[in-house]
């Protein structure tokens, strides 16, 4: 006695409906096996643009937010260099470098969208 996944329904009562008695099962199925079709192609297409939208807003919401986190960065540099230009310039390369990882959250998610 073989299990399938599959649902048990009356399937001479589904040939009399279409009007055929020369209904094909496929390899593996048998008689009162239902199989089940994929999901249609504009299903897959909506659940893809929603997945891009989705990765779309988070990277622009990223850098919405890594830019009102940058003011301050860009604040404190400038008035490090008014009182010495040597602290500024140095604090300005340790925040470029720090800006790396950021840049890229922001790009890839857009990237890929």
């Amino acid at each position: 006695d073989q299990h399938h996944c599959h649902e048990e329904v009356d399937l001479p009562q589904i040939r009399s409906g279409i009007g055929s008695n020369d209904v094909k099962l496929e390899p593996g199925l048998q008689e009162g096996d239902v199989e089940t079709a994929p999901p249609p192609v504009a299903e897959k297409e909506d659940a893809k643009n929603s997945k891009d939208k989705a990765l779309q807003r988070m990277g622009l919401n990223t850098a919405a937010a890594i830019s009102i986190h940058n003011f301050p960065e860009g604040l404190a540099t400038f008035v490090a260099t008014l009182a010495e230009p040597s602290v500024g310039a140095t604090l300005a390369v340790a925040i470029a470098i720090h800006n790396i990882p950021e840049g890229l959250c922001v790009a890839l998610p857009i990237y890929y969208a």
